[in-house]
């Protein structure tokens, strides 16, 4: 792996939408990278929270 972890590929690998390999590797950066931890960290709460908003009723909107 080269550079850091984006976002988008915490995101897929708490999905579970990556191969193994891929997954293990930026495992392995993020347990010497504080940067990506944290990231995967501000991912999985934000994915957390995406089952709360999807469970709300939508808003009434008024319509002229």
């Amino acid at each position: 792996m080269i550079g850091h972890v984006p976002p988008h590929r915490w995101a897929d690998a708490l999905a579970g939408t990556l191969v193994a390999a891929e997954r293990d590797a930026i495992e392995r950066h993020a347990a010497r990278c504080l940067r990506c931890q944290k990231a995967r960290e501000r991912v999985k709460r934000a994915t957390g929270s995406f089952g709360a908003i999807g469970a709300q009723a939508a808003p009434e909107l008024p319509w002229d």
